[in-house]
């Protein structure tokens, strides 16, 4: 496995253990945040090279939105909170190769990697939503179906169970912009 370098005392692989996930997410710069953050949360190596899945992966904007201390997790890459932020990140990993119109049709709730079940819905004709997050757009690529979001499927008790990172300059992240 190649590596990319140190960060943070821990090596960060230079690509997830499923390269049909990392040709779809990787040179994505609207949500290269979900991308690095799978990568050095270590949930990009749980994900089979054999398997198919299927990504909702937020934008930058959308982490960008979380509470700041939240925020701070996903763009400081603070080891204390991997563990949340990991449970967070496996929300938007349903196992196998899912067409949205399909996930609608079946009107219930799809597992994802963690412990939730996302819902899928279309409030208007051609436009789709997960847990409530707009889905901006879509595509498939080999044993890969990515939906971008404009949020983060995390719930209230979720998003309390991350602690304050200890950051020694508490100005706030540079957060990628959006494009």
């Amino acid at each position: 496995m190649i590596m990319l370098g140190l960060l943070g005392g821990m090596i960060v692989p230079a690509y997830a253990a499923n390269s049909h996930v990392e040709r779809a997410l990787a040179g994505r710069d609207d949500i290269s945040a979900f991308h690095r953050a799978l990568i050095n949360t270590g949930v990009a190596n749980e994900l089979d090279e054999n398997a198919e899945y299927t990504i909702f992966a937020p934008t930058n904007e959308a982490f960008s939105n979380v509470p700041p201390r939240v925020n701070r997790c996903f763009f400081l890459y603070s080891a204390q909170c991997r563990s949340e932020e990991a449970a967070v990140l496996r929300n938007h990993i349903v196992p196998g190769n899912k067409n949205i119109r399909d996930l609608v049709k079946w009107d219930k709730s799809v597992a994802t990697l963690g412990d939730r079940h996302l819902y899928v819905a279309e409030p208007n004709k051609g436009e789709y939503t997960v847990e409530g997050h707009r889905i901006l757009s879509q595509g498939r690529e080999n044993n890969v179906s990515l939906y971008v979001i404009d949020g983060v499927i995390a719930s209230d008790q979720e998003i309390a169970l991350f602690p304050e990172p200890s950051v020694a300059n508490n100005s706030h992240p540079e957060i990628p912009a959006a494009r």
